[in-house]
């Protein structure tokens, strides 16, 4: 049944429209951007291969002459990049404010130069090493070749993965040291001491939105948005292919160009961090004709592009929201932290579970607060 599962309405309909309506504004603002080459030299830091192939500009990773992840650089190393939408700036001087909640929870180090890390990765991320060159939507990085397998975190069988993402300033040197691209990451030689990070850094900046995201915000509202018209995707006829040509959402009227747009703007933020992808090493059209292996495609896409920048806790969120029920995310928390207790499951299937509970000093204060229902009886139990 290619259908959601829930009821969407006509008010509804049209903030999926508005949605993308705004998402349009800004994607074509940075298509702009580009074509007048706004922030100079533009077109020899852009992926000429996603560009072509989708319309969108992005930084490319794989670089003529670079062996080293050239939009992770930009975007998180040197920063406000020609992909930020907006983001905080901070600075390493004296004077300057610095984003220690950061460093300190990813990785930094007091003031005696002691490694602090108050947070790691999990380790289902990458429960083993990445061996194959195919995709699949049941891992998080199904190849080998995904740029955002190691910039993301580094990757240690049987342990915990550190967190990379914002604590690595730059990567420099050679293919070798962190992997060769089209093959495997080699990941376990891609320590901390030999890419040249620092621990005392404090000047990263803290990006809220980024190109990239707004694109897979309009995918997302592409999807829901489809999903009430009545949605069947076909197959292409034989010896021809659907078009990957960009349009604006105001131009897409049926459910069909729906998903195929939506298609599209996933793959192309894939596209960007798999430049070696083959064929089989891409999502296939053909396989996503519902609302929920598109919805699974996004999410894993979401996933993968904003690990570690706070964004997933809003996916779930978001998505219980619409749906009416927290089924995909009690599977979501249960696949992170294995089988929870009866009781503790019984709680997770409560929607108000999704948002925390009010501090005991908040609702003393106030009396017209009441607890969160998710949390209100043992908030009960523990008073008698």
């Amino acid at each position: 049944n290619p259908s959601p599962p829930f009821t969407t309405s006509l008010l509804q309909q049209e903030a999926y429209r508005k949605c993308i309506e705004y998402c349009d504004m800004v994607i074509n603002y940075k298509i702009n951007q580009y074509k007048i080459d706004e922030y100079g030299d533009l077109d020899k830091a852009m992926d000429k291969k996603v560009y072509t192939e989708y319309g969108y500009p992005l930084l490319a990773e794989k670089r003529e002459g670079s062996t080293v992840p050239n939009a992770y650089n930009a975007i998180f190393g040197t920063g406000n990049s020609f992909e930020s939408i907006f983001e905080l700036t901070f600075g390493s001087a004296e004077s300057d404010i610095k984003n220690t909640d950061l460093t300190y929870m990813y990785g930094g180090s007091d003031k005696d130069g002691k490694q602090i890390t108050y947070v790691a990765g999990n380790e289902n991320l990458i429960p083993t090493a990445i061996t194959s060159t195919s995709y699949n939507d049941e891992t998080l990085f199904p190849v080998t070749y995904d740029y955002r397998s190691l910039t993301s975190l580094h990757f240690s069988d049987g342990k915990a993965p550190e967190i990379n993402k914002y604590i690595v300033p730059s990567y420099v040197g050679t293919e070798t040291d962190f992997g060769k691209v089209g093959s495997a990451w080699n990941a376990a030689t891609a320590t901390r001491s030999n890419i040249s990070w620092a621990q005392t850094q404090m000047g990263v900046n803290w990006i809220v939105y980024r190109l990239s995201d707004v694109m897979l915000m309009r995918a997302e509202a592409e999807i829901n948005l489809a999903a009430t018209l009545t949605p069947v995707v076909e197959e292409p006829e034989e010896g021809t292919t659907p078009a990957k040509t960009r349009a604006n959402g105001s131009s897409l009227s049926t459910a069909e160009e729906l998903y195929q747009d939506a298609f599209n703007l996933i793959s192309a933020v894939y596209l960007r961090s798999n430049p070696e992808a083959s064929t089989a090493g891409r999502p296939a059209f053909a396989n996503y004709k519902t609302y929920e292996s598109m919805m699974k495609l996004l999410d894993n896409e979401r996933r993968r592009e904003f690990l570690f920048e706070g964004k997933r806790y809003y996916d779930l969120v978001r998505r219980s929201r619409r749906e009416g029920n927290t089924d995909y995310y009690v599977a979501s928390l249960t696949s992170k932290f294995g089988e929870a207790s009866k009781a503790v499951l019984i709680k997770m299937a409560m929607l108000d579970f999704i948002y925390m509970p009010y501090a005991e000093r908040q609702i003393d204060v106030n009396p017209l607060l009441n607890q969160n229902p998710a949390y209100a009886k043992e908030d009960e139990i523990v008073k008698n």
